[in-house]
C-alpha cells in the first residue's frame, strides 16, 4: 500500500507534531508516522492529563518509568546459571560497560518522550541564532506559560529560600490540560501509529519513499511523499539514517548529554493540601555551569510507606554542562532494537572539567537542600549515571557548512539532499546546560518554513 501525500514526518512526538501542525496549516497534506502503541484513550496526550494520573501521582511516576526502556545493556558473555539472552531489543554484545550510556532511554509510546516529559520549557539561551519570532511560535504551540504552578504556596517558600535568580519554571500548559503530542497536533492531520519505519528509500539526492512495517504483523507500508521529516529522537533518528545508507561520517558523533546531580528532600512546612506543583529552575550563568531544576518528583511508596506526606517531597535536578566531543558517539550494530532499527552503542565518556562541573553542582545542590529541608536517607545528594537527563543530543548537529563535522544545514535539510529534513535534541549544536525542548521545537518552526518555502 502506498500513500501519496507532501510530507511524511516520522516521529510523533513534541518536534514531529509541531512540524506536522505548522505545515497542515501552511496547507501541506502531512501524514505522520510513530512506532509507538497508544498508553490512554487519547493516543499522544501528556500522561499527566489522564484522569487516573491526576488522581494518584505515585501511578503517573509509576508509568512514566514503565515506558522508558534501556537503550543499550551491555550482554555478558557467560553466566553460571546458564546462556545469556539472545542478542536485541537492547541487549547489545557491542557494548562496552566502560563507555556506555546506562541510564539512556527510549520509549515505545505513541508520542515518545513527549508524552512522559516534565513539562519544563526555559528558552534555550546557549544556541545562538533562534529567532524571538521562532521562540514565541513555538512557545504557542507548546502552550507555554506560568499557569501551571501559579499560587503554588510550596514554589513560593523554595523561591523564598533561594533567593534570586530562582524563578517560576516557565511550563507547557496549565494544570487541567499538560501540552503531549495530542494537544500540539490537535485535528485533521493523520498518525499511523505501531508502525515502525525502518528505512529511507532515495535515489540521488532525494528519498522517494518510506518503507513502514506494521509491529503486530509484519505487514510494509511504503510511503510515498515529496520531503521527508524525521523527528525519531536522538538514538532512532540516527539509527534511521544510518540503516538507510544516508549521513557522513559525524552521523552518531558530538554526543553529549547533561552530566546530571539529584536528590530528593522533605520540604519544610506543612498545611500545603491541594497546592498546585511547584516548579522552580536555576538558570546557567557564567559563575554556575549548571541549570538547576526543582519539582514534586517520582518516590519509592514500598519504602515510604505512608510515613511522609508526598506533597512535601521535593526532587533536585542540577544538570550541567558539557562541551560536545567528535569521539563521543553512538555506533549503529548488526543487532536491532525493539521496533528494528539498528542498535545504539555508545562511545562515551566524560573528561576532567566536565567531572569538575559536575562535582561542583554536586556541592551546590547540597547546599540548596540545606535551605529547604532534610534530604531522604534514599535519596541523598549523589551523582547519576549517565543518560539519566534525558537529554541525547548532537548525534545529528546542525551546522553552518558541510564540512564534515554537522549532519543537517541551519534549517535541518539533511546535507546532500534536497527533500530530507531532520528534528530533535539530536539537531543541537552547542553546549548547553539548558532543558532544550523548546529550543529544538523552535528551529522547527525554521524547519517549516523551510519546507513551505517561505
Amino acid at each position: 500500500m502506498t500513500r501519496d501525500i507532501d510530507v511524511a514526518i516520522v516521529g510523533g512526538g513534541l518536534v514531529g507534531s509541531a512540524l506536522a501542525r505548522w505545515l497542515a496549516d501552511g496547507g501541506a497534506r502531512v501524514l505522520v508516522l510513530d512506532a509507538g502503541s497508544p498508553a490512554s484513550a487519547v493516543p499522544g496526550t501528556h500522561l499527566r492529563n489522564v484522569p487516573a494520573c491526576r488522581a494518584d501521582r505515585s501511578f503517573y511516576y509509576d508509568l512514566v518509568r514503565a515506558h522508558l526502556r534501556p537503550a543499550s545493556v551491555p550482554l555478558p558473555k557467560e553466566s553460571p546459571l546458564g546462556p545469556p539472552m539472545p542478542e536485541g531489543h537492547g541487549l547489545n554484545a557491542e557494548q562496552r560497560s566502560g563507555r556506555n550510556m546506562p541510564a539512556a532511554r527510549v520509549t515505545n509510546v505513541l508520542g515518545g518522550m513527549g508524552a512522559l516529559w516534565n513539562c519544563v520549557t526555559p528558552r534555550l539561551d546557549e544556541w545562538r541564532g533562534i529567532s524571538e519570532a521562532e521562540y514565541a511560535r513555538a512557545e504557542e504551540a507548546l502552550a507555554v506559560g506560568l499557569e501551571g504552578s501559579a499560587g503554588s504556596r510550596r514554589q513560593e517558600a523554595i523561591l523564598d529560600a533561594l533567593g534570586p535568580p530562582a524563578q517560576a519554571a516557565p511550563l507547557a500548559g496549565r494544570r487541567d490540560r499538560w501540552t503531549g503530542p495530542a494537544e500540539i497536533l490537535g485535528d485533521g492531520i493523520p498518525v499511523l501509529s505501531q508502525h515502525a519505519v525502518r528505512k529511507l528509500i532515495h535515489r540521488g539526492s532525494r528519498v522517494v519513499e518510506a518503507e513502514a512495517v506494521a509491529l503486530d504483523s509484519g505487514e510494509v507500508t511504503t510511503i510515498a511523499a515529496e520531503t521527508f521529516v524525521v523527528a525519531a529522537g536522538g538514538i532512532r533518528t540516527p539509527a534511521l539514517l544510518a540503516a538507510s545508507g544516508i549521513g557522513s561520517d559525524a552521523l552518531g558523533r558530538y554526543l553529549y548529554d547533561h552530566p546530571l546531580a539529584y536528590g530528593q528532600l522533605v520540604l519544610r512546612g506543612e498545611g500545603f493540601a491541594g497546592d498546585p506543583d511547584p516548579f522552580v529552575i536555576v538558570p546557567m550563568g557564567e559563575s554556575q555551569p549548571w541549570h538547576a531544576l526543582l519539582l514534586c518528583d517520582s518516590y519509592d511508596a514500598s519504602v515510604l510507606e505512608g510515613r511522609i506526606d508526598d506533597s512535601l517531597l521535593v526532587g533536585l535536578y542540577w544538570y550541567t554542562l558539557m562541551e560536545p566531543r567528535r569521539e563521543n558517539r553512538i555506533v549503529f550494530g548488526r543487532a536491532t532494537d525493539s521496533v528494528g532499527l539498528p542498535q545504539a552503542t555508545f562511545e562515551y565518556a566524560l573528561e576532567q572539567a566536565d567531572r569538575d562541573r559536575l562535582q561542583a553542582a554536586l556541592e551546590d545542590l547540597r547546599a540548596a537542600g540545606a535551605l529547604l529541608g532534610t534530604f531522604l536517607p534514599t535519596r541523598p545528594p549523589q551523582i547519576l549515571s549517565a543518560g539519566s537527563s534525558m537529554h541525547l543530543l548532537g548525534t545529528t548537529r546542525t551546522g553552518e557548512t558541510d564540512d564534515g563535522e554537522s549532519v543537517v544545514d541551519p534549517t535541518g535539510r539533511v546535507w546532500g539532499f534536497e527533500n530530507l529534513y531532520l528534528g530533535g535534541l539530536g539537531v543541537v549544536p552547542c553546549a548547553t546546560a539548558t532543558n532544550p525542548t523548546l529550543g529544538v521545537c523552535a528551529f522547527a518552526a525554521r524547519t517549516a518554513d523551510r519546507i513551505l518555502g517561505r
